[in-house]
């Protein structure tokens, strides 16, 4: 026989910023998440990366 549990209930505004919180860091909208994305844009744009040509004429 399983013993019984209580669900425990949390208010609607607590899930929901726990929900904003996660949705945040997933996305990558932290602050040091965008810091670093926008350094690593400013190192591919500063690097000679070009896209290469197949024209063999």
């Amino acid at each position: 026989m399983l013993p019984d549990f209580e669900v425990e209930t949390k208010p609607l505004d607590f899930i929901h910023s726990i929900d904003n919180e996660w949705r945040v860091l997933a996305c990558g909208k932290t602050q040091d998440q965008l810091d670093l994305t926008q350094l690593a844009h400013q190192f591919l744009r500063k690097t000679a990366l070009k896209p290469r040509s197949l024209n063999f004429i």
